[in-house]
């Protein structure tokens, strides 16, 4: 995998109690790499505002969202046919990796039914059916290879609410979703027994999407294989669609200590190009594209290799709108019952 690139975890650098995260933007040098030794910490600048947030996964809830997600995976055919212009890609199933970051993807977002989501690079991707279906959520996939234009597909809905076994990361969002969902014999029956999800083909770069359409795009292993300036023009292009205060996640995020390129030719086409990002050329190729204000905050998956040797999810980057005191005035407390 290509992720073997990253760091091995070790000495991380661990958050200041009852804060959120370790502001490292001002303060990285010498010290911090001490507490760091053998991992590549990401500080992109003094005039980057960066949270770095030790995430070790919890490898219980992850098992029972894996088992939420379990049916998708064994129904995926039906998706895959559903999807515009998938007709002749082969049929594979995902594997734990790919369930692990959507898992962490729920997490790092926070997706709510209100959360308008865009999936990026979307391919036959099983995560934007179960974010429609689980959380509630306005969906878009967005792929090159797809019939060009934008439409609205019916898919099936492949989950049973009676599904036992739900993660923590979805609880609440279920809870809120079945406050709103419409009940069987309302007059909509079609909202029990399909899932309409626009998809989007075009270019990544230019989307046609009006201004401010979406809170939260997600990118799975897709962000590495943009080609040229391609990755700085998707930025331009993500922050355009974002609404205020919306957020941009890289999962996995491929940056270590070295910025380099290859081109695996036995790769299936639009996966050949990879490219490892360090700090600094992240920060020039990509952050340096984006209108301020905006915060950064990364993520250290710290056990990921404990939970299952081939995960390779080291880091993930959330980039979003505005000022960070705004988007932590504006967060709002889980109630106790929303957490149970």
């Amino acid at each position: 995998m290509v992720g073997q690139s990253l760091a091995p975890q070790a000495g991380l650098m661990r958050p200041t109690p009852g804060a959120a995260c370790a502001p490292t933007g001002r303060s990285s040098g010498p010290a911090l790499e001490a507490q760091m030794p053998n991992f590549a910490i990401l500080d992109f600048g003094p005039d980057i505002d960066t949270c770095h947030i030790e995430s070790p996964i919890d490898a219980t809830d992850f098992a029972a969202f894996e088992r939420r997600f379990r049916p998708l995976v064994e129904r995926r055919g039906e998706v895959h046919r559903a999807v515009p212009g998938a007709a002749t890609w082969p049929d594979c199933e995902p594997p734990r990796e790919k369930i692990l970051e959507y898992y962490l993807t729920v997490v790092a977002l926070g997706l709510q039914p209100q959360t308008a989501y865009l999936d990026v690079a979307s391919c036959v991707s099983l995560f934007p059916n179960f974010v429609a279906e689980v959380v509630g959520a306005p969906v878009i996939r967005q792929d090159l290879h797809y019939t060009p234009g934008r439409r609205t597909v019916s898919f099936p809905r492949l989950l049973d609410d009676s599904t036992r076994s739900a993660s923590a990361a979805v609880r609440l969002a279920r809870r809120l979703f079945r406050a709103t969902r419409p009940a069987p014999g309302d007059g909509r029956p079609e909202l029990d027994t399909a899932v309409r999800i626009e998809c989007v083909g075009s270019d990544a770069c230019a989307m046609p999407l009006p201004a401010e359409a979406v809170d939260a795009i997600g990118l799975h292993c897709s962000l590495e294989h943009f080609e040229g300036d391609a990755d700085g023009r998707f930025a331009d292009e993500a922050f355009r669609i974002l609404r205020p205060g919306g957020a941009l996640l890289v999962i996995p995020f491929y940056c270590g200590f070295d910025h380099f390129e290859t081109v695996r030719p036995e790769f299936a086409v639009g996966c050949q190009f990879h490219r490892n990002y360090d700090p600094r050329s992240f920060a020039a190729r990509v952050l340096s594209r984006l209108p301020r204000p905006f915060f950064v905050d990364v993520r250290y998956y710290t056990n990921h290799a404990a939970i299952d040797p081939s995960f390779y999810c080291a880091y993930s980057i959330c980039v979003r709108k505005g000022e960070r005191q705004a988007a932590a005035a504006g967060a709002r407390p889980a109630a106790a019952d929303e957490r149970a």
